[in-house]
């Protein structure tokens, strides 16, 4: 499902993100070794690893495992009440700049929707559960400079995929 968000609040988003010294993991991240901390003492990496061995994943990861300097800059999708992006920084930051903090896609959009739109509209994109998905900045930076200011950032979301749909070259005028 094709989904549109406002381009300039993203640039906004997207400028917190860049310009963050605390950034806010996914779930997916928290659970990714390679994101883990070097210093990790070694009964937490024994206990992280054995998880992984019996279960898949590490089940006790949690945030305070991470290397913070290895989280770079992006937005996070977020499905749950509706479809939006947000900046991977504290919320604060952002509200406390007088920017809202989240960019809801306009066909996805609670606060402007009747339910029922909205609601079927989640679960066709994002799928019937809730969750979060990190979108780096070098995914989407390039496109979203593209696009005018006033213009609309496009992703093409399913439960089983994202992709950024590039912004059309303005036609011949007519």
């Amino acid at each position: 499902m094709r989904l549109s968000f406002d381009a300039d609040h993203l640039r906004s988003l997207l400028e917190f993100s860049r310009a963050g010294t605390q950034r806010v993991p996914t779930f997916e991240q928290v659970l990714d070794p390679a994101l883990w901390s070097d210093d990790l003492p070694d009964a937490r990496i024994a206990l992280l690893e054995a998880e992984i061995a019996e279960h898949g994943i590490a089940l006790s990861a949690r945030s305070e495992d991470l290397d913070p300097s290895l989280i770079g800059p992006g937005l996070i999708l977020v499905g749950d009440e509706g479809v939006y992006l947000m900046a991977n920084v504290p919320i604060e930051t952002v509200v406390s700049a007088g920017v809202p903090h989240v960019a809801y896609a306009a066909e996805v959009n609670p606060r402007m929707l009747p339910f029922d739109t909205w609601w079927e509209a989640k679960r066709t994109s994002f799928g019937p559960d809730d969750g979060t998905i990190f979108l780096p900045d070098e995914m989407i930076a390039g496109p979203l400079s593209r696009i005018p200011s006033g213009g609309a950032f496009q992703l093409e979301v399913s439960p089983e995929q994202i992709g950024v749909l590039e912004p059309r070259e303005p036609g011949p005028e007519i």
